[in-house]
């Protein structure tokens, strides 16, 4: 059956200068906004125009792909990058807003030393500039947190966590510092988020949390030990850090490879060496 509508015109819209590619906007503790991108996929691009809160700061294309923003002084600011053609046509201009975002562990915070800990991470945003000055005045829903304590790995926390503007977040992250941590390790946390297709935000803050003593995680119990028989060896696993651990002990009700008990002499020979089964483990002496 044929339709009494005639079939709207087709158009086609075609850039002639495609959008730049992965535009990040990043910001390190106190350190000056740093804008970086991708050339277009096409390769007829002579250079690139860089906007400020929608205001074309340089007079000529430049050449580089990345941008440092001496000029900043906080609040909110738009930033916007756009491809210019070998004939000096411009193409989408590409914009991430920059938030004056907060983000570290809560002022108090203590870790002991080498154990899994429940780190508070406080995560602020300020009233935010009004349109006119180049700012947004809603909120910013945050994808990732990461979190690194002095040298240890950093752990990541999958969001959205969603701030409105003139509000405070916190969440907690599960993360250790190391067994010889000083007395105050510096913590790197790190709000990562994508506002539209093709364009991240990352901002980076150093907090510093206290870190004290432990007493023993970990306890060996062993019967009498006399050459030539075997002795029973006991674990005892104190958890002492504010986070849940888990430790395997046996796979399949069998030994576990993953945890090894070592006799060893005062000079330091191994004498007998067994894989441990379920909490218990018998060990041949000498």
């Amino acid at each position: 059956m044929l339709s009494r509508y005639p079939l709207s015109e087709t158009k086609e819209i075609n850039f002639p200068v495609s959008p730049v590619r992965d535009l990040l906007v990043e910001k390190i503790d106190n350190a000056a906004p740093l804008i970086t991108w991708q050339a277009p996929y096409d390769g007829d691009t002579a250079g690139y125009y860089i906007y400020r809160n929608r205001q074309k700061i340089n007079q000529f294309p430049v050449t580089a792909l990345s941008y440092s923003d001496g000029y900043y002084s906080g609040g909110v600011v738009t930033y916007g990058i756009s491809a210019v053609n070998n004939l000096g046509v411009e193409g989408p201009i590409k914009e991430a807003a920059l938030p004056e975002l907060g983000i570290g562990v809560k002022q108090g915070t203590v870790l002991r030393r080498g154990l899994l800990e429940t780190v508070p991470v406080v995560i602020t945003l300020p009233p935010q500039s009004p349109p006119s000055q180049g700012g947004a005045t809603g909120g910013v829903s945050v994808d990732t947190i990461s979190i690194k304590v002095g040298t240890a790995p950093s752990s990541i926390m999958q969001g959205p966590f969603t701030l409105a503007a003139n509000s405070t977040l916190q969440v907690e992250k599960v993360a250790a510092t190391t067994a010889d941590a000083p007395s105050f390790v510096s913590v790197l946390a790190t709000a990562s988020w994508s506002p539209t297709p093709g364009a991240s935000v990352r901002i980076i803050k150093t907090s510093s949390a206290e870190v004290t003593g432990s007493s023993t995680a970990l306890e060996i119990y062993s019967d009498p030990l006399i050459r030539g028989t075997d002795g029973k060896v006991r674990l005892k696993i104190n958890n002492i850090g504010s986070a849940l651990m888990e430790f395997l002990t046996s796979e399949s009700s069998t030994s576990t490879k993953k945890l090894k008990i070592t006799l060893k002499d005062q000079d330091g020979n191994v004498l007998s060496t067994v894989l441990l089964i379920g909490d218990t483990s018998h060990i041949s002496c000498c």
